[in-house]
């Protein structure tokens, strides 16, 4: 990818140097928390996690909850009753395949298996998959959310395509010592600049790379 070691050198010297997720991460927990997600903000979403967290000892009496009680608890994180099937689905479907709420052994298997195997799951797709397999396992594999989708268009990553498509090409094209440095940068720079409405392209620390700043400029 063009420019692709240097950008990201200047959007670390901008944001800092990301960190790998914080250690102890409950993979199950980030399974729910993902599920919590979509189509919401994080702020709503968390709100529903904690809610969620503070109602139910364990993942195990979630797992025994009615989907209604969970709907009622997370229901600040939006579209309750399909998440908590959701949540309900994926808990179940866990235990009947492993026995147990632990899917620590996805840590041993190679991407590709892993990621078929969350996707079994009831609403997990491949850029949740990737999320838990990131930061749940240190995974080299990028998930894609609509600032990191956003900002690789932007600058020219990737054509004008699919989310599901781009984290394809993005995954086949960035090296994988790059691919969470890669996923925690762009998400910064599409929250903090690169935003959906209203750019701030004149301070974007990388508009000279960026295919859409020079779409702007007089021709």
């Amino acid at each position: 990818m063009k420019n692709l070691k240097k950008i990201l050198e200047i959007l670390e010297e901008k944001y800092g140097v990301p960190d790998w997720a914080p250690k102890n991460i409950d993979p199950i927990g980030l399974v729910v928390s993902t599920i919590l997600s979509q189509n919401t903000s994080d702020k709503n979403s968390s709100r529903a996690f904690s809610n969620l967290k503070k109602h139910f000892k364990n993942w195990y009496t979630v797992l025994e909850a009615e989907e209604k009680k969970i709907a009622k608890i997370i229901k600040s994180g939006g579209l309750p009753n399909i998440k908590a099937k959701r949540i309900k689905k994926s808990l179940l479907k866990i235990f009947e395949k492993r026995g147990e709420l632990n899917i620590d052994f996805l840590g041993k298997e190679d991407v590709n298996t892993a990621m078929e195997w969350l996707q079994q799951l009831e609403g997990i797709g491949p850029k949740t998959a990737a999320v838990v397999l990131n930061f749940g396992f240190k995974k080299e594999i990028i998930p894609v959310d609509t600032h990191v989708h956003r900002v690789s268009q932007r600058i020219g990553f990737v054509g004008k395509t699919s989310a599901s498509k781009t984290q394809i090409i993005l995954n086949n094209e960035v090296p994988d010592e790059l691919s969470y440095k890669f996923h925690v940068l762009l998400i910064q720079h599409g929250r903090e600049m690169c935003k959906s409405l209203n750019p701030k392209c004149l301070l974007c620390p990388v508009r000279h790379y960026c295919d859409y700043f020079k779409s702007l400029k007089p021709k």
